[in-house]
């Protein structure tokens, strides 16, 4: 009993102190409640990630609506199509097919082989460069860290969905691209600081999850699965 009430403070001290810290600095910015309704949803979305849990894909996929509209107002053009158009879909897609192929809170992982990885990164740099000059000529504000998280982010979630355990090694550049493109924003809208409180504590919790998913992944081997 003492454990199980350990691990839920350990659950719930986290979650608290960033909501305390993005409250704070989202009234000090004058900041509406709406656009940090969804960074309130992800603190407890990224804390279930961290334990690869497949509940996280479905509360961060309806949340990835919402996502969408702060995106546009902000005029990251790439990163609010990926968030409703990708995002969305693929999370609820994910959600069942982990459903299907359950593993206690979380599903069985696999590797993708040398060649698989090889066309990943090979696509991964064309989408890059073409989806780049495309946000140059619509006028995108911060293309170049758009650009880099948008599709980090297209190929998490497609990993992601198909349970390939490198999902969650990306997922460590893609919170640090996230964090700079935050920090970058700061210079335009200081009111940004609450996303950046937010991707700081989302990178702690990517790197939780590589750990957590590693040690997944070991045990399901040793179970044969």
């Amino acid at each position: 009993m003492k454990n199980v009430t350990r691990k839920r403070i350990a659950f719930l001290i986290p979650i608290v102190t960033v909501a305390i810290l993005l409250t704070i600095t989202g009234v000090y910015f004058h900041q509406s409640f709406l656009k940090i309704l969804p960074l309130y949803i992800s603190l407890f979305v990224m804390t279930l990630s961290a334990n690869v849990s497949r509940y996280a894909l479905l509360v961060g996929g309806v949340n990835s609506v919402l996502y969408a509209m702060i995106y546009f107002s902000y005029q990251l053009y790439g990163m609010a199509a990926y968030a409703l158009f990708i995002s969305f879909p693929i999370q609820m897609i994910s959600f069942i097919l982990w459903k299907k192929h359950a593993y206690r809170q979380s599903v069985t992982l696999k590797k993708l082989t040398a060649k698989q990885r090889l066309v990943v990164v090979s696509g991964f740099l064309v989408a890059w460069f073409v989806l780049y000059i495309a946000l140059r000529k619509s006028g995108a504000s911060y293309a170049l860290l758009d650009n880099t998280v948008t599709l980090f982010g297209v190929l998490i979630s497609v990993l992601q969905m198909l349970a390939y355990i490198e999902y969650t090694y990306l997922m460590i550049p893609n919170g640090l691209a996230t964090c700079a493109l935050y920090i970058q924003m700061l210079f335009k809208s200081p009111e940004q600081m609450t996303y950046l409180v937010f991707s700081m504590y989302s990178l702690v919790c990517v790197v939780r999850q590589y750990i957590n998913a590693k040690k997944l992944y070991q045990i399901q081997n040793s179970e044969g699965l």
